[in-house]
């Protein structure tokens, strides 16, 4: 795929977490946690998702994401543990 963007442009788009679901069928919302607005080393979000199967669809528990290093060709995730009910 090639693009006139400027790679930084790209980036910007591809690191933009809660527009996932713009390009992921299972992705429903994606939220920043802890006050951030863009990602980075440290930061935080929560992934809303489901999976459609035949009339009904399949939810499942929104899991929470820290970013572990962000490089411009790949990017760290890390599912964090669930908080207890």
């Amino acid at each position: 795929m090639a693009t006139a963007a400027a790679p930084d442009v790209v980036w910007r788009i591809l690191t933009d977490v809660t527009r996932v679901h713009e390009w992921s069928h299972e992705c429903r919302r994606v939220r920043w946690l802890d006050g951030a607005t863009r990602g980075g080393v440290g930061v935080r979000f929560r992934v809303c998702r489901s999976v459609a199967t035949g009339r009904s669809g399949i939810s499942f528990p929104p899991n929470r994401i820290a970013v572990q290093r962000s490089l411009p060709i790949s990017g760290g995730w890390q599912n964090l543990p669930r908080r207890p009910s």
